[in-house]
């Protein structure tokens, strides 16, 4: 039994926790005055039809030249309009981001 718990209800709890923590920040991004819900399918048509660039401040972000458009800590937005996703298209989101390396890698925690 506690295999199970290790290995499938913690990372489900952390995953969940994530995801009201994305819901949160689209909804108070106080750039963005409307918000809307979509899948994961609709976040990478919105994200192809886009020119996306880095800044050197946000190396783990995406930005338009316009900053109507970015993801950045768990905000995604296009257009000035903010996209909240689905648990299931969250999870695929996270995935997505993992391959993207939109994640700091723990080597550039600073050490206390």
């Amino acid at each position: 039994m506690l295999p199970v718990i290790l290995i499938v209800v913690i990372p489900m709890i952390y995953l969940f926790c994530s995801w009201v923590a994305h819901l949160y920040m689209v909804k108070d991004d106080i750039e963005a005055s409307e918000y809307g819900r979509g899948s994961f399918s609709i976040f990478m048509k919105c994200f192809k039809k886009l020119e996306w660039s880095r800044d050197i401040n946000f190396p783990y972000s995406f930005f338009h030249q316009d900053r109507s458009n970015y993801i950045h800590a768990r905000i995604i937005r296009f257009n000035g309009v903010g996209m909240t996703l689905g648990f299931i298209s969250y999870i695929k989101f996270t995935i997505w981001q993992h391959k993207n390396k939109l994640y700091a890698p723990n080597k550039n925690t600073y050490k206390w």
